[in-house]
């Protein structure tokens, strides 16, 4: 049977533009709630930020599909800003 070759430009599209963002919102919502001082989480933040936005590109790209790419990185941001109105 014949797969139907399929696209991937929705993969593409949430790996440049929805995963890096939503990558930065967890790293933020991380720095937030660490008990530790304001200038630790700042530097922890920035140290955590370039393998978050890597790890979120690349799991987009490895997504089965567009949509579930995107639900991915909608859910990761949904959880992250909710976490930073909370705290």
């Amino acid at each position: 049977m014949a797969r139907k070759h399929e696209h991937g430009a929705g993969r593409i599209s949430a790996a440049v533009s929805a995963a890096p963002g939503a990558a930065v919102l967890a790293d933020l919502a991380l720095a937030t709630v660490l008990p530790l001082p304001g200038d630790i989480r700042l530097l922890v933040a920035l140290l955590a930020a370039a393998p978050a936005i890597v790890l979120a590109v690349c799991l987009a790209l490895l997504a089965r599909s567009g949509p579930r790419a995107w639900l991915g990185s909608v859910v990761v941001g949904a959880a992250s800003a909710a976490v930073l109105v909370l705290s």
